[in-house]
């Protein structure tokens, strides 16, 4: 269930710029959430990209594309030991309007 509260479209714009950027992601926290409860308030938009940190750069360049967003600040996780590695394949795809992303599962 999407709670209209929650910058859905941020959300879609994250995704495209990743997508088009070849990097693997998905969305986590209560954004993967609310498609399984009724979703709780949340001011940020956590990220998980399927890159080491020594891509950091790419991503980077990445977000630089959409400019800043103070009102929804994105934390991003980078893969950096086993659980990371093992979360793309607890990945399930959702639509949000007209777009695919990906969220993970719990």
């Amino acid at each position: 269930m999407q709670n209209a509260d929650l910058p859905w479209d941020k959300v879609v714009s994250l995704h495209r710029c990743f997508h088009e950027a070849a990097i693997a992601h998905a969305f986590g926290g209560a954004l993967a959430l609310a498609f399984y409860t009724e979703p709780r308030e949340t001011s940020d938009i956590d990220v998980n990209v399927f890159v080491p940190l020594g891509r950091r750069q790419e991503v980077d360049q990445a977000l630089a594309s959409l400019g800043a967003d103070a009102g929804h600040p994105v934390h991003l996780f980078f893969s950096c030991d086993a659980l990371h590695e093992e979360m793309p394949k607890k990945i399930k795809r959702v639509s949000i309007g007209d777009e695919t992303v990906r969220r993970l599962r719990t």
